[in-house]
């Protein structure tokens, strides 16, 4: 006999947290495209979504192509190169770098943020360049770091996430 009463409440967690994910995505499309940021080409990407690599071979499927991710920042913009934007996105799954030679609108840690531009990594970083994006002020608290242990923190898969070593 099977225990379903832990596993219920896992399946709901996981449904709800789909549910909000797609809620907050379709907010973010629609804010896409409003004036001033232009139509939305393509659908929005989840940053896990954007990172995917089904071959396995540490380069993103998407390297090379224009994709619009939409993701919470985990650093306000000017603390990583004050001259230019370079900020990470993250969701629950996975973070990535926003990088853009124009510092552009300031971003806050905790904002959401929908960015378009290319995929591509740098140095070993998988990051969007030539960003285009517009930031979605969101009253709401930062999420908090993962804890992880040092041997944890070094996989790529916590690559551009808020996480804090103990």
């Amino acid at each position: 006999m099977i225990d379903y009463r832990k596993s219920d409440k896992r399946i709901l967690s996981m449904a709800g947290r789909n549910l909000l994910r797609g809620f907050l995505i379709g907010i973010m499309a629609m804010a896409c495209a409003a004036p001033g940021f232009g139509a939305v080409k393509d659908t929005v990407l989840s940053v896990h979504e954007a990172r995917a690599d089904l071959d396995g071979n540490l380069i993103p499927d998407r390297d090379g192509q224009t994709v619009t991710v939409a993701g919470r920042s985990n650093v306000y913009s000017g603390v990583m190169h004050t001259s230019r934007l370079s900020i990470f996105l993250q969701d629950s799954l996975a973070g990535i770098e926003v990088y853009n030679v124009d510092p552009g609108e300031p971003v806050a840690e905790g904002d959401s943020v929908i960015v378009t531009g290319k995929l591509e990594m740098y140095e070993g970083v998988t990051r969007i360049t030539r960003a285009k994006y517009r930031v979605v002020k969101v009253d709401r608290p930062m999420m908090r770091a993962l804890s992880l242990r040092i041997w944890d923190a070094l996989s790529e898969r916590y690559e551009g996430m808020l996480v804090r070593v103990t």
